[in-house]
């Protein structure tokens, strides 16, 4: 066993410690040490540990883009816990590559992992997402937060609808004609 790998087995085990302090600590550390604890921290997401799931998913944030395509396969993974936590990784890192993922897992077949998907689109804030929001807003799981993600992604299509366009979809968030509110925009001003 190499050094790192001792250091990466201190760490997670510190993350089972009861001391907060530590637990924080062994989250930046693992995050520092990069790609090597990538794949031992996303089998942490299946731990039955809620806490101990969150700090792996904390310390593969800090990971960063290294960590974007083991997070886009846990996103398929047959846990829904797995998958839970990886759709809200992904939407922390807030890379373009988590847009179709994220989009697909507002149908996961379970509620847990579909809010935290549409979570995810609400961090990330792109126009591409509304149309799975809207499908979203059908759910009864995801509802609420369907709708207060649809809202901010309505503010940022509506400052780029001249870039974006897309007049039906507009007239089914605004509940009325793209003219009428960009005149009013225009009225606003």
């Amino acid at each position: 066993m190499s050094d790192t790998d001792r250091r990466i087995e201190q760490l997670l085990a510190a993350l089972r410690d009861d001391n907060e302090a530590l637990r924080d600590h062994a989250v930046a550390s693992l995050g520092q040490i990069g790609p090597a604890a990538i794949e031992r921290l996303i089998n942490l997401f299946a731990d039955e540990d809620r806490v101990i799931r969150e700090a792996a998913r904390q310390a593969l944030v800090q990971v960063g883009t290294d960590a974007i395509l083991p997070l886009l396969e846990a996103l398929k993974d047959d846990d829904w816990a797995v998958r839970e936590q990886a759709a809200a990784a992904l939407g922390r890192l807030k890379d373009d590559r988590a847009m179709a993922p994220l989009i697909a897992a507002i149908k996961d077949r379970d509620g847990a992992v579909r809010v935290a998907a549409v979570e995810a689109l609400e961090k990330i804030q792109d126009p591409r997402a509304v149309e799975g929001l809207m499908e979203a807003l059908q759910d009864q799981t995801v509802r609420e937060e369907a709708a207060r993600t649809k809202e901010d992604v309505v503010q940022i299509w509506r400052a780029h609808y001249l870039k974006i366009g897309h007049r039906k979809l507009g007239r089914l968030l605004l509940g009325r004609p793209v003219d009428e509110v960009m005149r009013g925009r225009g009225a606003e001003r």
